[in-house]
């Protein structure tokens, strides 16, 4: 049997684009054999977090964020994220968004509670943990108020010295 040489190219190129477009939803972050269920997070602000950004639980990625909608009608931003199948997420389970890192990234953290079993696309509880630069703003706003009161009284004080 022989094949023609135009045969082949077609073939090839069918392949080249399967190929492309696997690829290129990888690079997205999709991970094309492994199934995951998808829950529905709530935030008023998510701060950055983007499509593809990581679900952890106890620093393990356990899942990615597969969207991420504003809803303007509600004042407030739809996620979706998707969990590998093997976590068990529960009623009472929460996911915080956080800083990952001092680079600016963000990440989402699963806090897994006792409870009854969370059937997918419901909707999970959600939060802000603190980053290290808000540990840091929280700990210099008292600081810089008192150095802000101390200005004003060395102005005060120059005043009545001129």
């Amino acid at each position: 049997m022989n094949i023609s040489k135009e045969v082949k190219v077609g073939i090839l190129g069918i392949i080249g684009l399967v190929l492309l477009y696997y690829g290129f939803n990888f690079l997205k972050g999709s991970d094309i054999f492994s199934s995951t269920k998808d829950y529905r997070l709530i935030f008023k602000d998510v701060m950055g977090l983007e499509v593809s950004n990581t679900v952890t639980y106890n620093g393990v990625v356990v899942g990615r964020v597969a969207s991420v909608t504003p809803d303007y009608q509600n004042d407030r931003v739809n996620v979706i994220v998707s969990l590998k199948k093997e976590v068990k997420i529960t009623d009472q389970s929460e996911i915080l968004l956080a800083d990952d890192g001092l680079v600016g990234g963000k990440m989402l953290i699963l806090k897994i509670n006792p409870g009854n079993p969370l059937p997918p696309d419901s909707p999970v509880k959600t939060g802000v943990q603190t980053g290290l630069l808000g540990s840091v703003t929280e700990m210099l706003d008292p600081t810089l108020e008192k150095v802000d009161s101390l200005l004003l009284t060395l102005n005060v004080v120059a005043k009545e010295f001129q």
